[in-house]
């Protein structure tokens, strides 16, 4: 099977979007399928993000990046659009299929080529995520919704087959637009499990204190401020951020600041992708508090999670129906009420005693953590592909 897999951002990158797309490729590949991934040009490499080298069934082809440049002085995607669409018909047929990740770009290529098969891999209802972002909604905002709405509904409509990382949001994409459910497959994000298990392997490390983390991004839906806001009551420990820009860093230490815990938060910036699960290795309870919105509630696939799971680290997430699905409080993990930041001090607190049986939860941990990886998702994927495509070609 040959897939040409497009996408506007140059990848390899260390963006969560370039990293899921090489994790996916690199897996499509080891599962013999050939990818033709289809970017803007890249100053990073594989080694960079993945620790080795990329699966050799995966071609990176790399397309001119106007953005910003004296030809084309914005930072728009359409010039890439044009470009994906010229390269798409000079070699439609060097490939089976397209797997697009990027809604305007999946719009834009089933517009131009309504004959080629297209699948469309979605992580959020992005009509309704906009709505919870901007309500209430202005009447500018109304039109941008309508106007995404629209767009929205072309592409689930028209695709051959569309990818969603989560149940809960199949359904609400289902219910929303109206869609069949032969349309869609099932597909959680991984773990690397060759990188978990290069760290599994290190010397342990015993803490004077136990070392709480949190390893991502640092967007508000993510509800890193919920950590730090649980600090105070939170006994003899430690925190350490990972990743997120200056900007939302020197916001989070003016909260720990002004709760008086600055003292007991470590804020470590962007850590290099493939040195995540050494960091992972170091820490004792890795947290994941999310916020009530629907993309993290129900949307979110985090890979944070299931790097955490496999790592056998005890792991604290809220209890919303995008976690409970993967895990099971006092099983695997440990889950707290959403937006309370008192129950996830005494969840957190409850982890660091002698009482609580680290060993099991560490141990169910690691194994389902293991379930999640990137080449279960790859065959899934490959596995729906084929069957739609076998079925076009019956009728």
């Amino acid at each position: 099977m040959k897939i040409a897999y497009i996408d506007p951002h140059p990848v390899p990158d260390i963006l969560p979007e370039t990293m899921q797309i090489l994790q996916t490729v690199d897996a499509m590949g080891k599962c013999g399928a050939e990818v033709l991934l289809v970017t803007p040009q890249s100053t990073k490499n594989a080694e960079e993000v993945l620790g080795r080298a990329l699966n050799a069934n995966v071609h990176p082809i790399a397309l001119k990046d106007l953005r910003r440049s004296k030809w084309y002085p914005s930072n728009s995607n359409k010039a890439f659009y044009w470009l994906a669409t010229y390269w798409v018909y000079k070699n439609r047929k060097q490939f089976d299929t397209i797997l697009v990740r990027n809604l305007k770009l999946a719009e834009h290529l089933l517009k131009i080529f309504p004959k080629l098969p297209i699948f469309f891999e979605t992580h959020e209802l992005f009509a309704k995520v906009f709505t919870e972002e901007n309500s209430p909604l202005s009447l500018k905002n109304s039109k941008k919704l309508a106007k995404l709405e629209k767009r929205e509904s072309f592409v689930y409509q028209r695709a051959k087959g569309v990818i969603a990382l989560t149940p809960f949001l199949m359904d609400d994409i289902k219910s929303y637009y109206a869609i069949k459910d032969n349309k869609f497959v099932i597909a959680p994000d991984g773990v690397d499990l060759e990188l978990a298990e290069q760290a599994l392997v290190l010397p342990s490390v015993r803490n004077e204190v136990p070392i709480i983390l949190y390893l991502g991004s640092l967007h508000p839906w993510k509800g890193v401020d919920l950590i730090i806001k649980a600090m105070p009551t939170i006994d003899k420990s430690l925190l350490w951020i990972a990743g997120g820009e200056q900007g939302r860093i020197n916001e989070l230490k003016a909260l720990s600041q002004e709760l008086g815990v600055a003292e007991r938060i470590r804020f470590l910036g962007k850590i290099k992708p493939k040195e995540r699960f050494k960091l992972i290795h170091q820490t004792d309870i890795c947290v994941l508090p999310l916020s009530d919105t629907s993309i993290a509630s129900l949307y979110t696939s985090p890979l944070k999670l299931f790097e955490y799971l496999a790592m056998g680290k005890i792991v604290v997430v809220p209890d919303v129906k995008s976690m409970t699905s993967i895990v099971n409080n006092m099983s695997n993990a440990l889950t707290f009420s959403l937006n309370n930041h008192l129950n996830l001090a005494s969840v957190i607190n409850l982890a660091t005693k002698d009482s609580f049986d680290k060993a099991t939860v560490s141990a169910n941990a690691k194994a389902i953590g293991f379930n999640y990886s990137w080449l279960v998702r790859a065959n899934n994927i490959l596995g729906f592909m084929k069957s739609v495509l076998n079925e076009n070609r019956k009728n």
